[in-house]
């Protein structure tokens, strides 16, 4: 499936999902984050645009979030 390139759509990815975190560029970044919206775009029988809408659903799922999760069980480390 090809996806048509966009200036708009890599340097809202850019201003967005990499500047304000510093993250790092990688190399198996734009494969993934390619295929998590072509995924995205299929589940809802959409054409897979470089959009914002759609470039913040495939970050959203590939990136980890900052903030701190509970998720219930706490860890003993002092035993």
């Amino acid at each position: 499936m090809k996806v048509p390139y966009d200036d708009k759509g890599l340097d809202y990815l850019v201003a967005k999902w990499y500047t304000p975190d510093a993250r790092p560029f990688r190399m198996c970044q734009p494969r993934d984050i390619l295929l998590q919206a072509m995924a995205i775009a299929k589940y809802n029988m959409e054409t897979v645009t470089l959009s914002a809408d759609l470039l913040d659903a495939a970050c959203a799922t590939y990136f980890t979030s900052k903030e701190k999760k509970n998720f219930g069980a706490k860890v003993r480390l002092d035993l």
